[in-house]
């Protein structure tokens, strides 16, 4: 069903956090490759994953394991919670206190 399939695209967080949107995310992470003017096989590759697994990422099939988001955030030159939210972070608003 349409309910179904919304739901397995979407990630409940615990304690009310919200819920990342795979499509939003997908589409989030091929804006931030094309910008560094990278293939999904080059990101693939950077990552140690599958260019497959970029692919179903990038169509909101999937999220990244978490093991792979901070390896991605780097990749994508973007901070962990901008990849979260999917969107760019105000700079008041991005964690800064690891890069002073």
């Amino acid at each position: 069903s349409a309910a179904s399939d919304v739901y397995k695209r979407q990630i409940l967080f615990p304690k009310g956090g919200g819920q990342m949107d795979a499509q939003k995310m997908g589409a989030f992470i091929a804006q931030c490759r094309k910008e560094k003017q990278m293939t999904q096989e080059q990101l693939a590759q950077r990552l140690q994953v599958t260019d497959k697994a970029v692919s179903r990422w990038e169509r909101g099939v999937g999220f990244p394991d978490i093991p792979t988001i901070e390896p991605l955030a780097q990749a994508l030159g973007v901070e962990v919670l901008e990849l979260m939210h999917a969107q760019r972070l105000k700079p008041s608003r991005r964690c800064t206190m690891f890069y002073n």
